[in-house]
């Protein structure tokens, strides 16, 4: 006759309080839709910014309905535990309605397969929303936009090219990527000057933001046991929900000819495990992108996730990645 008068939601609100979430789901049935806060209201109260986090999960679940209560079951509800995860909590709350229509609350048994494995695709997605959520393009361009001053360009092999590579990186997740640093590492350059021996592995291309400020250097990375050069330099920490459009302005002597075939992975690492539980959790995420599978993948833009001190499982530009990345920590 209150809230939080029953022990159940007594024992959410605790267990909600005592953690930091992000995100939530709490499922119901049926009908195929997703709801979210706020559900109390018939009219829109949520931010614009916070209407773009549902909007792009919306897009992501692919369900007709997707709105509050007023828009999905017809009817406004008070007391609902995602409107007081969200306003109260500020986590990304939801409600989906799982199972088809025709099933009612009680779906077919040869259905409950096809409605689980729809939905642990969609639940995999919300668990890498409440994270750091990468995505980024690179593209070769003809526009240098603001450029360093001809002092530091002269720091690099050659002069500086008129074309350049440009890397928009964006963080859509609920939280900042992991560490103080990403390391960022590019495969595809067919690197003529460099030396067998590795001689030449200085200094080969500056990386400079939008205003022309340099953000780092970026040095030639000989990835473990392959003979392929990497270009690798570290960037700073991304914040929740932002975005950075890079320019690699990369000295004429190493520019590859012809078309480019890039391939590049992005790396973050939240440092040394600390606990047995701790120890048990994903330390190092890495995230490739590229136009065709990466050594050997099956899918051209995939992650990966390493637990602490497992040094297997990674491609090698992602360990590439994350050695720059470790270095500029």
């Amino acid at each position: 006759d209150h809230p939080f008068s029953e022990p159940e939601t007594q024992a959410l609100r605790w267990l909600v309080e005592g953690n930091e979430f992000k995100a939530a789901v709490n499922f119901h049935t049926y009908g195929g839709m997703l709801t979210h806060p706020y559900n109390w209201a018939a009219i829109e109260k949520l931010s614009l910014a916070d209407q773009q986090i549902y909007t792009e999960i919306g897009d992501v679940f692919q369900w007709p309905q997707f709105g509050p209560a007023i828009q999905t079951v017809g009817y406004t509800t008070s007391g609902e535990m995602d409107d007081w995860m969200y306003g109260a909590r500020g986590i990304i709350s939801m409600s989906p309605e799982v199972g088809p229509e025709s099933g009612g609350f009680w779906p077919p048994r040869d259905e409950i397969m096809g409605i689980n494995r729809r939905n642990f695709v969609r639940m995999l997605y919300v668990v890498h929303k409440a994270g750091a959520e990468v995505e980024a393009r690179l593209v070769r361009s003809s526009s240098t936009g603001p450029v360093l001053s001809q002092a530091s360009l002269a720091a690099l092999p050659g002069s500086a090219s008129q074309e350049v590579l440009e890397l928009d990186v964006r963080n859509g997740g609920l939280s900042s990527t992991a560490g103080a640093v990403l390391g960022v590492a590019i495969a595809g350059f067919a690197v003529a000057s460099a030396s067998a021996d590795g001689a030449a592995m200085g200094v080969v291309a500056a990386v400079v933001n939008q205003t022309g400020s340099r953000v780092a250097w970026a040095r030639w990375h000989r990835t473990s046991g392959n003979a392929a050069l990497a270009l690798a330099f570290p960037l700073p920490a991304m914040a929740r929900r932002s975005r950075e459009t890079l320019r690699v302005l990369v000295g004429r002597s190493f520019l590859p000819a012809g078309a480019l075939d890039l391939r590049f992975c992005i790396a973050e690492d939240s440092g040394s495990a600390s606990g047995e539980i701790d120890s048990m959790r994903p330390r190092s995420a890495c995230q490739c992108f590229g136009e065709r599978p990466l050594e050997g993948e099956q899918l051209q833009n995939a992650s990966w996730f390493r637990p602490a001190g497992d040094a297997d499982g990674f491609p090698a530009l992602c360990a590439a990645a994350l050695e720059v990345g470790a270095a500029a920590a």
